[in-house]
């Protein structure tokens, strides 16, 4: 029969430095910060999935000359989401987004994060059970029978989708020179 198991909600926390990059101005203040998670591995252990993934995050900021700047840096993930019932053989499907993200300017070319992750996770295997036949039971066995429909052995995949578009700027506006921050 099929054995699965939800993990929804759980969550894992991402804390750290962020350098500015060389030859950029100092920084003097953050406007924002968008980040964005992604799973690039997932496998099942002995009562635990354990996930690898990329987290990319997009600072927007002012510089100490007051022009408006931004970089990108991007940092490499690793969580386990403990489960009882989990075991080695069982698929792993995965879904992790970046929740609220926050930053502290430490000086001019720091930045402390902190970031939170939400991830759902959906762990599918097969369980065998063995079906005791009532006839060459011993007499002195008690026998109980239940009827119910028996689970059915579904598959299930990771898909991931990208958009590509061109977007194009009125004409009644200035052009553009440079693209600071992109969700």
């Amino acid at each position: 029969t099929e054995n699965s198991r939800w993990m929804t909600d759980c969550q894992a926390l991402i804390e750290g430095t962020l350098k500015l990059p060389e030859g950029m101005e100092e920084i003097s203040g953050i406007l924002e910060i968008a980040g964005l998670a992604e799973l690039g591995e997932i496998r099942a252990g002995e009562g635990r999935i354990d996930l690898d993934g990329t987290a990319r995050f997009s600072i927007l900021y002012m510089d100490k000359k007051g022009e408006i700047g931004c970089f990108d840096s991007e940092c490499r993930l690793a969580h386990s989401v403990e489960e009882e019932g989990i075991t080695p053989d069982m698929q792993v499907l995965g879904e992790i987004r970046v929740g609220e993200v926050t930053g502290k300017l430490i000086d001019g070319t720091s930045i402390a994060i902190r970031a939170e992750l939400n991830i759902n996770l959906y762990a599918l295997g097969n369980e065998e059970f063995e079906l005791l036949e009532a006839y060459n039971t011993d007499k002195n066995v008690e026998i109980k029978e239940q009827v119910q429909k028996l689970p059915y052995i579904r598959t299930a995949k990771c898909v991931q989708s990208y958009v590509k578009d061109e977007l194009r700027v009125p004409q009644s506006m200035p052009p553009v020179r440079q693209v600071l921050l992109s969700r």
